[in-house]
């Protein structure tokens, strides 16, 4: 009866800890997408339905929509609200991990306090990001890890290798994750064990670990493939190869020193924790995990260089590092006092890292969009970037993709210049204000994409040649209304 007891309690503070986490990050909502998160909404919208690499991307755009109809809410605040809502879930997870661990009430709550006030873990509770829902299953394969670092057997190596892997659903970051996991839960359960001298018993454990991961990644991929949302190793791969070479040369990634991805995606976004998890050597009880966390490092940050170069992600694919670094810094550091001082350095640390004048801007240009959409304005949009302040400030605004036009071949959109014309002034004719905005005149000019929008130039010309591009942005944003031309 008492231990039945003890594990009810244990699950109520951990849902506990899931609400008071949501609602905290909820209250502090930055107002702001971040990273592939709009870029999958917007794709969404315009009728895309499979990702190359991140198989549940578009199955969560569809629930924060489907959320956002039976809600009234607006589709980013449902959006955002669900990544606040993956984070706290992680959070709360790694608050069951740490009492299954063996960490009093007191310590445990100390170690989530510092875990959810990391800089980077409240960035991404506080803007719509996939990280976000990622998390979420990075602290339930966490949770999981903590069973097998207690009792370990071959059965619960399977499961953690298992649920590791359903990580890689919500982000292909969790096929690192994967790794980084089964090294640090059989270096954690080898220090239970005698450190040193018991990792030879946990390298089989561990090898049927990853092989179950492994295994289970690709089973998922071939799930995705067989209901629509398509991704694969390869695209996967070939992404990662490619994916600079068709971005505008101002977003593409320069080759930094591996100095500046060590400082920008680990050592601020995580302050404290990312220096303090050394301090659990001197104590001796938890250095083949110390080790195991140093081995990950190194890995994650060498792909977040490759991949990112100079782009900041604020450490969003090191997030899950955070589970095993604030854990041994709570092992080496006990009671709550140092707790309050970490989450308290964690927080003072977010303003300075990543100060709030982009949601500050996106909120000027959402309500400078709103006023022009109360004028009863149809938006031109170019992409994602003007996507966001617009579901902002005027969530249900009515717009239309330019893409729909210059994704098609020259001919094409040749051949579709009477009916786009005749559409265009029978909505102005109507009353409606046909808008573009300054990202869709330089798409149209060929600055964004050229070889995925070959039509741009012959739609350019003919919005040139039918219409005058009329000045109506305001101090924030640069829009242009169409004025016909006398035929």
């Amino acid at each position: 009866m008492g231990s039945g007891w003890r594990v009810e309690r244990g699950c109520a503070s951990s849902v506990l800890v899931v609400v008071v986490t949501f609602v905290a990050y909820v209250a502090a909502m930055r107002g702001e997408g971040h990273g592939d998160g709009m870029l999958y909404l917007y794709n969404h919208l315009v009728g895309h339905r499979a990702s190359a690499t991140h198989c549940l991307a578009y199955p969560i755009v569809r629930l924060a929509e489907w959320l956002s109809q039976a809600s009234g809410i607006g589709l980013y605040h449902a959006a955002a609200a669900g990544s606040a809502l993956g984070m706290a879930i992680g959070v709360g997870f790694a608050h069951a991990a740490w009492r299954r661990l063996g960490f009093g009430g007191v310590e445990a709550a100390g170690a989530t306090l510092v875990l959810a006030c990391c800089p980077s873990v409240v960035l991404y509770g506080t803007v719509y990001e996939l990280h976000g829902v990622f998390f979420a299953f990075a602290g339930a394969s966490f949770r999981v890890m903590a069973t097998y670092v207690m009792r370990p057997s071959a059965w619960r190596a399977v499961g953690m290798g298992g649920c590791a892997a359903l990580s890689y659903l919500a982000h292909a970051t969790g096929a690192l994750w994967l790794g980084a996991l089964v090294l640090c839960g059989g270096a954690a359960a080898a220090d239970r064990r005698g450190g040193w001298q018991a990792l030879g018993v946990e390298v089989p454990r561990a090898a049927l670990a990853l092989a179950t991961g492994v295994a289970t990644i690709f089973a998922a991929l071939a799930l995705a493939r067989w209901n629509g949302a398509i991704a694969s190793v390869a695209n996967a791969a070939r992404v990662a190869v490619s994916w600079s070479d068709s971005l505008p040369s101002e977003f593409a990634p320069a080759i930094g020193h591996p100095a500046g991805t060590v400082w920008r995606e680990w050592l601020l976004p995580f302050f404290p924790v990312s220096l303090l998890w050394l301090a659990a050597w001197r104590g001796g009880r938890a250095r083949c995990l110390t080790v195991a966390l140093g081995l990950s490092l190194p890995v994650y940050v060498g792909v977040s260089w490759g991949l990112l170069g100079d782009i900041d992600e604020e450490g969003a694919y090191l997030l899950p590092l955070a589970l095993p670094a604030v854990w041994l810094a709570r092992t080496a550091l006990r009671g709550p006092v140092p707790a309050v001082i970490m989450a308290a350095s964690g927080l003072a640390v977010l303003p300075t890292a990543w100060p709030q004048r982009r949601a500050d801007t996106l909120q000027t240009e959402g309500a400078e969009l709103a006023e022009l959409a109360a004028g009863n304005a149809i938006f031109l949009m170019a992409h994602h970037a003007d996507l966001e302040p617009l579901l902002l400030g005027a969530p249900h605004a009515e717009w239309f993709p330019l893409r729909a036009f210059t994704a098609a071949k020259p001919d094409a959109a040749r051949a579709l210049e009477p009916w786009t014309v005749a559409n265009l002034r029978r909505m102005i004719g109507e009353g409606c204000d046909v808008v573009i905005t300054a990202r869709g005149r330089e798409l149209l000019r060929g600055d964004w994409w050229p070889e995925n929008n070959p039509g741009a130039p012959v739609v350019a010309e003919t919005l040139h040649r039918h219409f005058r591009f009329e000045d109506v942005g305001g101090t924030a944003i640069a829009a242009y209304r169409l004025v016909p031309r006398r035929l």
